[in-house]
């Protein structure tokens, strides 16, 4: 770890160590699930290409799932709110109509 932090005369950031660290660290993560014949994230006995899809692939299925479940929760949201102009959604007046009139008038 050859950073100026520890280092003076290093010419190299504690933010390039991490950034370069989290950067081999996802590589190695797709390579490794790339190169299993079996995982959670491609179907079992998948070719070699569509084992390296698999980030792809898993977004792929993932985002219309949750788009799925996204709508029918808000469907189901918009069935409990009353309709407008029904007696639950009308406003009440802050003063009654003949309230804050003088008597002498």
């Amino acid at each position: 770890m050859n950073v100026i932090e520890i280092n003076p005369q290093s010419l190299e950031t504690l933010n390039h160590y991490v950034e370069a660290t989290i950067a081999l660290t996802m590589f190695t993560f797709y390579i490794v699930v790339t190169l299993q014949t079996h995982t959670a994230f491609h179907e079992k006995g998948a070719k070699l290409q569509r084992r390296a899809a698999w980030p792809i692939l898993l977004l792929w299925r993932a985002v219309p799932e949750r788009m799925k479940k996204f709508l029918r929760r808000r469907s189901e949201e918009n069935e409990q709110v009353p309709p407008e102009g029904s007696a639950e959604n009308e406003e009440v007046p802050l003063v009654a109509s003949g309230e804050g009139r003088s008597s002498s008038q």
